[in-house]
């Protein structure tokens, strides 16, 4: 190889050995070049090649459809009395164990979803009609923009990489744990700070989960149920992005 030969005849004719050095260098670099493109091609794919594409048009249809939904709750949430919203909370959690439970059940797997959505959407009602009461209207907006923005960006980078993240799993779920536990805490403690620091790290981990949940439409069996728990949790890391960069975004600005 190049390098084992580079002091070969340096004391026979150093101009020799500098042509062989630069033309050696010459292939090194290629070599490097060509590496990294495959190199490169290895790590990333097409999402019209190589993802399945039954799989992805049910996911970002009922994702669409959800989101949808959710905006008409949304809607309604904002004008109803938040404490009959909030009574909702439990059936709200209570249905996210319930589509799992009846994935494979075509028909109710989508009702729920949707009944889900528009619970969602009631609370999410609720959140912005206080920041909209407190005069935010333009941070609201800043964090819907910032969340398309990353959403679209991090399941392109899902979408089209080929590596199996599953290992990510258990790292995403341990500090999804802890950062729930902070925002308890914080609910006894209430200093602005933990909740600035805590929002910054939701933000990057619902990123982060967006790429693994992408990721997984790859390498999962097209079916309906899978299809519908893809969604959820595709659904569920946009809804945490925005809510997270909301608060991020008011506690930069220094309102509370």
């Amino acid at each position: 190889m190049w390098w084992q030969n580079r002091n070969k005849t340096l004391a026979e004719d150093p101009t020799s050995s500098g042509q062989s050095l630069a033309h050696n260098g010459e292939r090194a670099n290629g070599f490097r070049g060509r590496f990294s493109e495959r190199d490169s091609r290895a790590q990333f794919g097409t999402i019209t090649n190589d993802v399945p594409r039954s799989l992805l048009a049910k996911v970002y249809a009922l994702l669409a459809f959800s989101l949808a939904v959710t905006a008409a709750g949304g809607f309604l949430g904002y004008r109803l009395d938040p404490v009959w919203i909030l009574l909702s909370l439990p059936v709200a959690l209570g249905l996210i164990f319930l589509i799992d439970r009846l994935r494979e059940v075509d028909g109710w797997n989508v009702v729920l979803l949707y009944t889900f959505c528009l619970l969602n959407g009631l609370l999410i009602g609720t959140v912005l009609a206080g920041f909209v009461g407190a005069g935010m209207t333009n941070i609201v907006l800043q964090a819907g923009v910032a969340t398309l923005a990353v959403t679209v960006a991090m399941s392109l980078i899902g979408l089209t990489l080929k590596q199996d993240l599953t290992a990510w799993g258990s790292f995403l779920y341990t500090a999804l744990i802890g950062l729930v536990g902070v925002f308890i805490a914080n609910i006894f403690i209430g200093q602005s700070l933990i909740s600035l620091v805590a929002s910054a790290f939701a933000v990057g981990l619902f990123s982060l989960f967006l790429i693994f949940d992408t990721n997984r439409i790859r390498r999962t069996p097209d079916t309906m149920g899978n299809a519908v728990m893809i969604t959820l949790d595709i659904y569920l890391d946009i809804v945490n992005l925005f809510l997270n960069l909301l608060n991020l975004l008011a506690n930069l600005s220094g309102d509370d």
